[in-house]
């Protein structure tokens, strides 16, 4: 019985599902497509039947990181081919994990949007997925210690923005958290120090911190 639903499994497959894996790791090599481009790839990616899709998202997530991944993983969740989620779970294990989610806080807008959705509507990941974004926020704040400029913080209007009002309240209770952890360091002095430059320097987006706390209060 359980040869026959292989076979039938494999039987799914059409010959052209080579191919397609071959331009989604070239995909992958492509900083930027055109509006031209970007169709004529996601046309590609719809032919696929939910057996392909299911076995081209598992050739994604074994891909290394490259230059256009990200765009790439971006078009991949549009067609609900593979989510932001979905792609963090399988690098769990890897030490590419916490580089992947910075880049989403620093540019990957609505792949983070996914991850904390997730985090906010999936009971079974909860807590698993807490705990991966508490690590990236803390990794990133702990970053702009020493280099207040190396992220313009733009994602919190994003997530603001993007996320229903349960979601955002499960962001900005990580956001707090993750903050009160940094001003309880030892390097708290430094930290005040560096966010002080920040702010006499133009750069306001450390205003999150009261938008945060505004969301908290008057949600």
């Amino acid at each position: 019985m359980t040869d026959m639903r292989e076979n039938r499994t494999f039987t799914n497959i059409g010959n052209s599902f080579g191919f397609v894996c071959r331009i989604i790791e070239k995909q992958c090599g492509i900083q930027q497509l055109g509006a031209l481009e970007k169709y004529e790839f996601a046309e590609l990616l719809k032919i696929l039947n939910g057996t392909e899709k299911f076995l081209a998202s598992k050739f994604f997530c074994q891909l290394p990181a490259n230059v256009g991944s990200f765009r790439v993983l971006r078009q991949l969740q549009e067609l609900r081919i593979l989510t932001a989620t979905q792609y963090i779970f399988s690098k769990e294990d890897s030490d590419q994990l916490q580089v992947d989610l910075i880049i989403f806080l620093e540019s990957e807008y609505d792949l983070l949007a996914n991850v904390f959705f997730s985090a906010a509507f999936d009971a079974d990941s909860a807590m698993k997925l807490t705990l991966i974004l508490t690590t990236a926020l803390g990794n990133l704040y702990s970053g702009l210690v020493s280099n207040p400029k190396i992220c313009s913080l733009a994602y919190v209007e994003f997530l603001c923005k993007t996320l229903p009002d349960k979601a955002l309240n499960v962001c900005t209770n990580m956001h707090l958290s993750t903050l009160l952890d940094l001003h309880r360091s030892e390097n708290v002095d430094e930290a005040f120090a560096s966010f002080s430059a920040w702010i006499n320097e133009g750069v306001d987006e450390l205003t999150f911190v009261k938008h945060l706390c505004d969301k908290v209060i008057f949600s």
